[in-house]
């Protein structure tokens, strides 16, 4: 994995969210700011808060999308790296 990259992560503190059919809305309450996930990036926000951590996160795409693992671990970094940017992600504290 990428240096930059956690190996866990969570969500930051000051945000909340809302699944909506297949998609998932953010809201940062710190920035006041929305985010919207489309159907893969939801799918990837809800593997990262049920795993904590990047890798498995990518393998449960893997299987989910039937992509290589490269591609799936590829999408998982670069939205985690957005994510942590706008901290609707933070480094977990547990380090699980």
């Amino acid at each position: 994995m990428n240096e930059q990259i956690p190996a866990s992560v969570e969500m930051g503190d000051s945000v909340i969210f809302q699944t909506l059919h297949d998609e998932v809305v953010l809201l940062n309450l710190t920035e006041h700011e929305y985010y919207g996930l489309d159907s893969v990036g939801a799918d990837v926000w809800q593997l990262l808060l049920k795993h904590g951590n990047v890798a498995e996160a990518a393998k449960s795409l893997q299987e989910i999308y039937a992509v290589d693992e490269e591609t799936a671990h590829r999408d998982v970094e670069t939205l985690v790296k957005e994510l942590l940017a706008s901290g609707l992600l933070k480094k977990s504290e547990s380090g699980s």
